[in-house]
């Protein structure tokens, strides 16, 4: 059980270091209404679409 939640983890840290240093998460100002959440929509698509692109 140990082994599944660390590789879970391990898997969640590498999509945020990714998602911080490709598009600067932290350095964001995206704050009002819906736009924070349609714009990580993009960038998760974005991501998705690079890695499917180079078949990862």
């Amino acid at each position: 059980m140990a082994d599944a939640i660390r590789e879970h983890w391990s898997i969640e840290n590498g999509l945020h270091w990714v998602m911080e240093m490709v598009f600067r998460d932290d350095e964001c100002h995206i704050r009002k209404g819906n736009a924070p959440a349609n714009f990580t929509t993009i960038k998760h698509v974005a991501s998705n679409l690079y890695l499917w692109q180079k078949g990862l």
